[in-house]
């Protein structure tokens, strides 16, 4: 199951993706004193990251409708 998650990321994200996401859930895991990271904090940054991600796309589509 887990190998078969990265796998399909891999299809989807570009590396830098999935270098973002292994960061974020090292914080995540260090935020929560964690001894090491485990599947609840990679679930937890993809979560983020890619949320972040669609937000970020929202605000650039909405600054650019007014535009002339």
């Amino acid at each position: 199951m887990y190998c078969g998650t990265w796998l399909n990321l891999d299809c989807f994200y570009a590396g830098a993706d999935i270098a973002n996401i292994c960061n974020e859930a090292a914080l995540i895991a260090a935020r929560e004193s964690a001894t090491s990271v485990a599947l609840k904090h990679f679930d937890a940054a993809i979560d983020r990251v890619i949320a972040g991600k669609h937000e970020n796309l929202k605000q650039t589509e909405n600054c650019h409708t007014g535009t002339v």
